[in-house]
């Protein structure tokens, strides 16, 4: 039995179009597969905030190396308090390490051009970088850095806009 009260997890509901994960059983009705991703807010150590060069160095490497890619294939989104945030600026990332390791994490673009990551996925990936000052941020700027380190990077915006030829007026974050 479990004695102590703990804080309520907040997730993040992110909805795919099934081709995006070939992998994991899509919803025959909708064809789209729902991921959880875990507030980085309530689940990390650390508040994630990168400078506009970072989304931009995603997006040329999926122009210049074959395990990554952008695409439109990010169908809804619901924050922690279940509103839908459809035609945000907030990307999906989902990758996997030479390691074979899954990660994910969702970037949202604030009025000043910054980026902060909202969410992080899968929940195994939590309990590994939780209490580690700097291994979530070590993570995503070895995306970057490192791109020989990751055998596939999706960067997934909403399926209805070109994520590189995105409006610059639909901030989530202030």
């Amino acid at each position: 039995k479990r004695y102590l009260m703990s804080e309520e997890i907040k997730s993040w509901k992110v909805v795919l179009d099934a081709n995006m994960l070939g992998s994991i059983q899509a919803d025959p009705a909708t064809e789209t597969v729902e991921l959880l991703f875990l507030d980085s807010d309530q689940n990390i150590t650390e508040i994630i905030v990168f400078k506009a060069n970072y989304f931009e160095d995603l997006v040329k490497l999926a122009k210049e190396k074959d395990q990554y890619s952008i695409t439109g294939g990010l169908h809804d989104l619901f924050s922690p308090d279940g509103q839908s945030l459809r035609g945000a600026s907030i990307y999906a990332v989902l990758a996997f390490h030479e390691q074979g390791y899954p990660f994910g994490y969702l970037l949202g673009e604030s009025q000043d051009g910054l980026w902060k990551m909202l969410a992080i996925y899968p929940e195994e990936l939590v309990s590994m970088v939780k209490h580690s000052e700097g291994a979530m941020m070590n993570l995503c700027v070895s995306m970057v850095a490192n791109p020989e380190n990751w055998t596939k990077v999706n960067i997934i915006g909403f399926t209805s806009e070109a994520p590189d030829k995105k409006e610059k007026s639909n901030h989530l974050i202030n």
